[in-house]
């Protein structure tokens, strides 16, 4: 699609290119990942771009919800003081995953200086490829993965059996409780990078079919360019404007897709073709379940507890002490202090 308003002398032209490519749709949608440029020549040095991406659905949970909020994460060490001064501490992974939460993931754990903690995991789904970063990442790291929700103790001025964070030495102090902590869509992904991995009972995982959207994208240009011997020279060129036009929305993987979560799969020690084929079991708007028995037989369990068994302040009284265990040192008092200032 191209306009081009006609100027004398100094010419002002402005260009619309349509990009078409996959782009964001439905409630959350779930981007996976090849990108596919083509570029087309056309006149006045126009360029069209096909950007193919894929997308799914977010995963419905069992109650409604407000909009799910990008994943943040954090470390959290163990609320209960006993265990002091030896806590477990874990990684709190919670929301929806993004294109841009596997760079927040390495920041947090570029922190730990190689210290191994579990990550703890609640999340609807979100970015595939994103998914299986992050998931590759909890792998080469060699850390451990659970389904649940990390619940933040608060130290108000009421409650005097509370000690600080500064005082403990730790940004966020906590707990894990496995019931209504879920993982869905693209998160069981996610979930497969770890060594060992946890769902408890009373923990939801669930998949469903990925949906590809395919969305036209707009851009104008205003370019300036001079005759110069005949021929025109373009002087200036920027972008004025874009919009979304009207696309397309496909309910089925392509074989690409499913070939790159495959191989993903298998490097993790999960049975591809058992995940997949649940996957495909419930459309982009349903999801599917998995049964304890079935997370078992998929290799997507590697224990039968739930992530509690993860940071369990037991696991600091054994010698030797677990990788997730940390004992606070005065210099780790006054350095979360200078932090809180």
């Amino acid at each position: 699609m191209l306009h081009i308003p006609l100027f004398n002398s100094a010419e002002l032209i402005l260009v619309s290119v349509v990009v078409g490519g996959a782009l964001l749709a439905g409630k959350a949608g779930h981007s996976i990942g090849s990108i596919v440029v083509r570029v087309v020549a056309l006149t006045l040095f126009c360029l069209f771009f096909m950007v193919h991406g894929n997308v799914a659905e977010a995963a419905k949970p069992p109650k409604k919800r407000q909009a799910e909020q990008p994943m943040r994460f954090m470390v959290v060490r163990s609320a209960p003081k006993a265990c002091e001064p030896t806590c477990p501490e874990w990684i709190s992974a919670e929301g929806m995953i993004t294109g841009a939460s596997p760079k927040l993931f390495k920041q947090v754990l570029a922190s730990l200086g190689g210290r191994r903690l579990p990550v703890i995991i609640t999340s609807p789904g979100g970015d595939v490829s994103a998914a299986m970063q992050i998931g590759e990442l909890i792998r080469t790291n060699g850390l451990d993965a659970g389904v649940g929700r990390t619940v933040l103790m608060e130290c108000g001025k009421s409650n005097v059996n509370c000690s600080s964070e500064k005082e403990r030495g730790a940004l966020h102090l906590g707990s894990v409780a496995t019931f209504g902590g879920y993982c869905a869509s693209a998160c069981p992904l996610m979930l497969a990078g770890g060594i060992k991995r946890f769902v408890g009972p009373s923990a939801i995982v669930g998949l469903h079919q990925v949906t590809t959207t395919s969305r036209q994208l707009q851009i104008q240009y205003r370019i300036t360019y001079r005759i110069v011997g005949g021929k025109k020279r373009i002087i200036s060129k920027r972008e004025v404007g874009r919009r979304i036009l009207p696309g397309e929305t496909y309910y089925q993987m392509s074989a690409e897709q499913e070939s790159r979560i495959a191989a993903y799969l298998s490097l993790q020690g999960v049975v591809e073709w058992q995940f997949l084929s649940m996957m495909k079991e419930a459309a982009a708007s349903d999801l599917r379940v998995l049964q304890q028995s079935e997370m078992w037989k998929m290799g997507l369990l590697t224990g039968s507890g739930a992530a509690e068994l993860l940071v369990e302040n037991g696991l600091c009284n054994q010698v030797p002490a677990a990788a997730n265990c940390r004992v606070v040192t005065w210099a780790d008092v006054k350095k979360l202090a200078g932090k809180a200032k």
